[in-house]
């Protein structure tokens, strides 16, 4: 999962979280060539059909990114979304807590935007935690993916943010 922000002359850039080599790639150091603020792009569909994007299936086609979400944004907002990004870049590496999903995440929050959070009821909330004290480990993560994983965050965020459209490569 990665975000591209508008700079001040309008062309877009790409920021993205992109791992760890340590701990089996779940923690540690960004040490897999995080990116902020790469390229300039006359719009999103520029940047999917960039080597930026590079394809991963050359029978198919297929890009890394097959598709973006593209949400109205301000000036300020998009400024306070690359601050947002730039303060999770600092941090280690971490799956669920400072991931390439959290980092979109952050920036959508610091923008003022919806993040592609959960909605969860007290009843799941309680049920999660549940799993976790009972030791369910396969229940645990199920829950994990459900909430932090990058697809899923992906459709929230498609979900939550109404005024927003999909665009895809050419």
């Amino acid at each position: 999962m990665a975000i591209l922000i508008q700079n001040k002359d309008g062309k877009y850039s790409l920021w993205s979280k992109n791992g760890t080599n340590e701990n089996g790639g779940f923690h540690g150091a960004n040490n897999k060539g995080d990116q902020a603020g790469v390229g300039s792009f006359d719009s999103p569909e520029g940047f999917l059909n960039s080597k930026l994007n590079p394809v991963i299936d050359k029978k198919t086609g297929e890009r890394e990114y097959s598709e973006g979400f593209l949400i109205p944004t301000t000036e300020k907002q998009d400024r306070a979304a690359e601050a947002g990004f730039k303060e999770v870049l600092k941090e280690d590496y971490d799956l669920l807590n400072s991931s390439c999903a959290t980092a979109v995440q952050v920036s959508l929050d610091k923008a003022g935007l919806y993040t592609g959070s959960p909605e969860r009821s007290p009843l799941e909330k309680a049920l999660s935690v549940l799993n976790v004290v009972t030791g369910n480990v396969k229940a645990v993560a199920q829950d994990i993916r459900n909430e932090k994983g990058p697809n899923k965050i992906y459709d929230r965020v498609k979900d939550q943010n109404w005024r927003g459209s999909v665009v895809a490569p050419k």
